[in-house]
């Protein structure tokens, strides 16, 4: 038995359709795209410099550590110099009784990024043997490991988020957020 299938032959609508957009359309779009842009690029920067700013100190930190361990192994004081360029470390020389610059990669002069704003407050002991001499470090950090207390403030003009690295002395550093 054959079955037989029969087909249907529909024709398309001859109705001619325009396509596309109009050029106020495509102006809107356009215009839209651009404030967003313009606000994620808004948001990026101000979060870009408080990253960069928190990578910094978590970089200051790191190198502190180091700089504490070595003091000890080397039973050598040791100091940091902080401006607001950037900072670098000292190593003390007894024999000649001067601070002696650490020019090696991990201890080398550092800049602060851009733009960076910094505040210090250290505790050093008016009877302390090194308050006599010039060119004190700003921080002590002595042959125990142990390191004068401090509090390191830094932001940027255009950031609204300050990050503070503090340590008691006898602690590990730390980076919290805070106020200037």
């Amino acid at each position: 038995m054959l079955m037989q299938i029969s087909t249907t032959r529909t024709t398309k609508s001859t109705r001619n359709i325009q396509g596309g957009f109009t050029l106020i359309e495509i102006l809107i779009v356009v215009a839209m795209i651009g404030i967003l842009t313009s606000v994620v690029v808004i948001n990026f920067s101000t979060g870009d410099s408080a990253y960069r700013i928190r990578a910094d100190l978590d970089r200051f930190t790191s190198v502190v550590e180091m700089a504490r361990h070595r003091a000890m192994m080397r039973n050598r004081d040791w100091g940091i110099h902080i401006n607001q360029e950037g900072y670098y470390f000292t190593e003390y020389n007894p024999e000649i009784n001067e601070w002696i610059e650490r020019i090696d990669r991990t201890f080398k002069r550092t800049p602060w990024p851009n733009g960076a704003i910094t505040r210090l407050k250290t505790e050093i002991a008016a009877d302390s043997y090194f308050t006599e001499m010039e060119d004190l470090p700003d921080i002590l950090i002595f042959s125990s490991k142990e390191t004068i207390p401090f509090s390191l403030a830094l932001r940027t003009e255009n950031s609204a988020a300050t990050w503070i690295v503090e340590s008691d002395g006898i602690s590990k550093i730390q980076v919290v957020r805070g106020e200037i």
